[in-house]
């Protein structure tokens, strides 16, 4: 299957900046509800890497239960999240695996890192907007770690982008560009 996101997905999900999410009637209740946000968003910012072990979201997001009582929180999450965003939206392999399907969810992280690897610089840098989950905080320590290395790691790609398309800019006698992609950087 195609890691890529689909440009055609019914279902945008904007993890950079706050948290928002586009083409589901009732996104503003799922959202509302702080641990499913974090798991719709941990898998979406992972949406590239495919699928998921239950076990280590399940451990994530409740540590503070025995591993049957979390994969049971896990489950009814997961429920919640495949009613709001529709069956087909998340992906199961066995009992042991979930992802986000790209065909059907477009997350701008993903986005954002499948047009890096393109070298479509202006493109990744265009899907930066503001830092990863920005003011959202779960109340989940594992996670909340691991979200700040992600952020952490993607305000170093758009800057080292910035940079980047700023020098080829200055190299291209732009300076008005490049000065604004300097400041940026």
């Amino acid at each position: 299957m195609n890691a890529s996101p689909d440009s055609s997905a019914t279902i945008r999900l904007h993890l950079l900046g706050s948290v928002r999410l586009v083409g589901v009637p009732a996104a503003d209740a799922l959202l509302a509800q702080t641990r499913r946000t974090a798991v719709l968003a941990w898998l979406g910012i992972r949406q590239g890497a495919g699928f998921l072990r239950r076990d280590s979201l399940a451990t994530m997001f409740w540590p503070e239960h025995d591993t049957a009582s979390a994969r049971g929180a896990l489950r009814k999450v997961l429920h919640h999240l495949r009613e709001a965003l529709g069956e087909a939206a998340i992906l199961a392999r066995g009992d042991e695996e979930v992802r986000l399907d790209p065909a059907v969810v477009w997350c701008d992280v993903t986005a954002l890192r499948d047009a890096h690897r393109r070298g479509a610089h202006a493109e990744a840098l265009a899907l930066y907007g503001a830092p990863l989950l920005d003011g959202f905080h779960a109340n989940a320590p594992d996670f909340e770690r691991l979200v700040a290395t992600e952020r952490r790691e993607l305000a170093e790609l758009a800057a080292s982008l910035a940079w980047q398309l700023a020098e080829s800019h200055d190299t291209n006698h732009d300076a008005t560009q490049a000065g604004r992609l300097a400041r940026s950087a």
